[in-house]
């Protein structure tokens, strides 16, 4: 079984969300708005992501 990905973004409000995409690419869950990361990276834990496996798309 292979594991799900994660990935942190900003939404257009300026908040951090995480969303698990599946093995084929499919969106599977999205996270509410965040103001921190760490917040955002503790719901994508609840969902069943690592933290290893969680991409930031973030602009930096």
């Amino acid at each position: 079984m292979k594991k799900v990905k994660g990935e942190l973004f900003k939404d257009r409000k300026g908040e951090i969300r995480g969303r698990v995409r599946s093995n084929n690419g499919n969106i599977i869950a999205t996270t509410e708005g965040y103001t921190r990361k760490g917040s955002a990276e503790n719901a994508l834990k609840l969902l069943g992501v690592n933290k290893k496996d969680t991409k930031d798309l973030r602009k930096k």
